[in-house]
């Protein structure tokens, strides 16, 4: 995983573009991953990668909730 560019510049807007409904869980738990090895390599939750990266799995998440109870 490319870690470099994380954390630069503003957050990409979320794109709703799945198609599969198995896509968008793919992606929370994949995000999810990446989450927990950058915490580890960074070791600090404050460090900018690392609350990037918890944005984009709160806005996977929030999206999964919204389509869950829709």
């Amino acid at each position: 995983m490319n870690h470099q560019n994380e954390g630069k510049g503003a957050l990409i807007p979320f794109q709703y573009s799945y198609e599969k409904p198995g896509c968008l869980i793919e992606m929370i738990e994949s995000t999810r991953q990446e989450l927990i090895v950058v915490a580890i390599e960074k070791k600090c939750l404050t460090d900018e990668t690392v609350v990037r990266l918890s944005q984009k799995l709160d806005t996977y998440l929030l999206e999964f909730q919204r389509r869950s109870c829709g």
